[in-house]
């Protein structure tokens, strides 16, 4: 095993000084995210799971519907409106905690200019019939 990683490293370290010419090769990392710091990655992700969250109790709303309306002699119906009610109060809890985070967020002074919709710069405005 120590064989075939000591190969591996001579082939890396070949190969850089053929690219190169002579010496390591430059080791450039670039940023894979759109985001620059934590604060503005946490919101980004915050935003996107709680669209998700919406979606899932759209969904389930949905499904709790076409067992109110497929329901026969069964509990079907009970089934149905219980998971209308349980998505409608995942949403609640949702939301409540979507504005609680904005709140201590606020309070805290984090809020930023950027985030899910950055302003419109003044150069834009200009241009676009719709924003003048």
């Amino acid at each position: 095993m120590d064989q075939i990683l000591l190969f591996l490293i001579k082939i890396a370290n070949a190969t850089s000084h053929i690219t190169t010419g002579g010496g390591p090769a430059p080791v450039v990392i670039t940023n894979p995210l759109i985001v620059d710091t934590i604060q503005e990655l946490l919101k980004r992700v915050a935003n996107y799971m709680f669209g998700f969250g919406v979606a899932i109790s759209v969904i389930m709303v949905l499904y709790g519907a076409f067992q109110i309306l497929t329901a026969g002699k069964g509990g079907s119906y009970q089934k149905g409106i219980d998971t209308i009610k349980y998505a409608a109060l995942g949403l609640a809890i949702m939301m409540l905690a979507y504005g609680f985070a904005s709140l201590i967020a606020n309070i805290l002074g984090l809020k930023s200019e950027g985030g899910a919709n950055p302003p419109v710069p003044r150069e834009n405005i200009s241009r676009n019939p719709f924003l003048r």
